[in-house]
């Protein structure tokens, strides 16, 4: 299987092929381990993401994250921001860089063992961690979540009840994953992976507010882009 794979990725379009047929195997394994708090435990504590650095994979690389670090600070500054949330927040590998002044912050992940070893590591005056399913639980009373490449990984039902929690919460802003180039959304179950373009159906976002530029190798338009609830959840 090992060679096949290394001859696919020589093919025109190899390596997405090779990821496309990864991914595809890794889901229908993970649709077999029961609830989504059990499959994420599985994904961590197996490595799944199958990187040296980061548990949450290379999307959490300090060399991946980069830009983003850089623009964060000002977009809290320029938004007036006290408090966030990061959820999921995986293993606080890169945010943890990030210059944020007195800006209270809260991880959650929906990984319990990762939870608690963030907590014995980071944990501060201004920087606590609580166990959290983003699609269940009640979002914490702060003014930013930022939603980094967790929807991707969600089938469609759980993105809406993930939203819906968004609605119901007292948060301000969301800071999500966002593939503008992505011409149209597929569903998959929980724990697979495909980009997401939410100007498209069935989420159908309006203008963001502002975008920040989070490229990767085989993403380079990918962004993070910034919605105000107001915008998401007008009243009617």
């Amino acid at each position: 299987m090992g060679f096949l794979k290394s001859f696919v990725t020589l093919l025109p379009g190899g390596k997405d092929l090779a990821r496309r047929v990864s991914n595809f195997r890794r889901g229908r394994k993970l649709a077999q381990i029961g609830n989504t708090e059990a499959r994420f435990t599985h994904i961590y504590e197996h490595n799944k993401w199958q990187d040296s650095e980061s548990v949450s994979g290379v999307g959490s690389t300090r060399e991946t994250t980069e830009n983003i670090r850089d623009n964060i600070p000002s977009l809290l500054e320029g938004f007036a921001i006290a408090s966030m949330l990061d959820a999921p927040c995986g293993d606080y590998n890169w945010f943890q860089m990030i210059e944020r002044d007195k800006v209270r912050y809260i991880g959650g992940d929906i990984v319990k063992a990762l939870v608690e070893s963030n907590a014995d590591k980071y944990e501060n005056e201004t920087t606590t961690f609580m166990q959290l399913d983003i699609t269940r639980d009640a979002l914490p009373d702060v003014e930013l979540w930022l939603c980094r490449d967790c929807l991707i990984h969600l089938s469609f039902d759980l993105i809406d009840d993930a939203l819906k929690n968004f609605g119901r919460s007292g948060v301000r802003y969301l800071l999500v994953s966002n593939y503008p180039e992505v011409t149209e959304n597929h569903d998959i179950p929980t724990g697979h992976a495909r980009m997401l373009n939410m100007g498209l159906a069935p989420f159908n976002f309006p203008t963001p507010l502002t975008t920040i530029g989070d490229p990767a190798e085989d993403f380079p338009s990918k962004e993070l882009a910034l919605w105000g609830r107001a915008q998401l959840f007008p009243r009617e």
